[in-house]
């Protein structure tokens, strides 16, 4: 049997309590593959589900961010402009 490790989770140490809990041999070892195989299926369906995102890297953001602040600032000069134009000819 493979170990997997997961954070705070050991297969061995999870086989050691069941045999503890008076589970026989067989029944822990059948009961501590049973739970490798369905965490690892869990994780790869988490590691599947996270591959399909389409995740945005600090560099996007970043991009974003700077094109977000250029069409904020392109639009408030509009404004200004537009602004002093009324300004001017509606005197």
């Amino acid at each position: 049997m493979s170990t997997i490790s997961v954070k705070n989770f050991s297969i061995v140490e999870y086989i050691q309590r069941l045999r503890k809990a008076n589970f026989s041999e067989e029944q822990a070892e059948v009961l501590a593959k049973e739970t490798e195989q369905i965490i690892s299926n869990v994780l790869e369906q988490a590691h599947q589900e996270v591959e399909k995102k389409d995740l945005a890297t600090k560099k996007d953001l970043e991009t974003t961010k700077n094109q977000l602040i250029l069409w904020i600032v392109t639009w408030n000069t509009g404004l200004l402009i537009a602004s002093g134009l009324l300004q001017h000819f509606f005197k």
